[in-house]
This record gives C-alpha cells, sequence and structure tokens, in this order.
C-alpha cells in the first residue's frame, strides 16, 4: 500500500466536501456494488440509500481530524477519523471509520461507520444560520 494513504485520505475528504457531495455520478464512482453505512443515528444504509441521501446533505460543513489508515489486506486498508459536523453553531463530533477496497477501477469504500461521541452534540439547534462549504484536511 505504498503512497496509498494520501490517495485514501484524500477520497475520504471528497466524500466529506459538500461540491462533491452533490455530485452523484462522483459518488457513485467512489461506492462499491456492495457499499453498506452504519451511520452514527445507527440507521443501516446502502448504496442506493447513500446515491439518494447524500446530495441532500450537501450542505453541512464537515471536517476530518486525527486520520489514521491501517492495512487489513494488500489491497484493503481501514480508514479511522474523528469527523466535526458544523452548522450554524452547531457542532457534532463522531467517530467513523471506512474500509476501502483497491479494485481494477482505483479504491473505492466498502464500508462506513459512525459513532457519535457522548461530547458529540455542542451549541444551539435552533440558532442554525447555515454552513460555508469549508472542508478541512486531515490534521
Amino acid at each position: 500500500m505504498e503512497n496509498h494513504e494520501a490517495t485514501i485520505i484524500q477520497l475520504e475528504c471528497d466524500l466529506l466536501n459538500p461540491d462533491f457531495r452533490r455530485d452523484r455520478d462522483k459518488l457513485a464512482a467512489l461506492l462499491a456494488e456492495d457499499f453498506h453505512e452504519i451511520g452514527a443515528s445507527g440507521r443501516v444504509y446502502d448504496r442506493a440509500d447513500v446515491l439518494r441521501l447524500l446530495p441532500g446533505d450537501a450542505d453541512v460543513c464537515q471536517s476530518m481530524h486525527e486520520a489514521s489508515l491501517h492495512r487489513l489486506a494488500p489491497d484493503v486498508a481501514l480508514l479511522t477519523y474523528t469527523s466535526e459536523r458544523r452548522c450554524g453553531t452547531m457542532v457534532r463530533r463522531t467517530l467513523r471509520s471506512s474500509i476501502w477496497i483497491c479494485t481494477a477501477a482505483g479504491w473505492r469504500i466498502r464500508y462506513h461507520q459512525g459513532t457519535l461521541l457522548p461530547e458529540a452534540l455542542h451549541g444551539d439547534y435552533g440558532d442554525s444560520d447555515g454552513c460555508a462549504a469549508v472542508v478541512a484536511g486531515p490534521r
């Protein structure tokens, strides 16, 4: 997995980028056919759900922190990180993990899970004034 760490982290950052999230074709190209996700809410999503729902969630600002890549097999990697989701004065911190597989077409995300941190909800939900499209890279 020589030098694939930066590639996988960038692809994951793309998935956090509001402009990327709005583009269904770009999303479809990164999601493995058997992709599934367990969201921070506990809800389970399949590829079709994500392709239908994610573009509508594109105005939410998210950033990646403390990214770490672990090789599971020659063509399989586990990426873990903490995300911050901001909208107005609300901040939600979530532990995230993604399994990426290397295919003939490149790296594809096969599985994703978010676990809301107990102290994750801060701010005032009722005071949401929208979000700027700002995405921070890994720190």
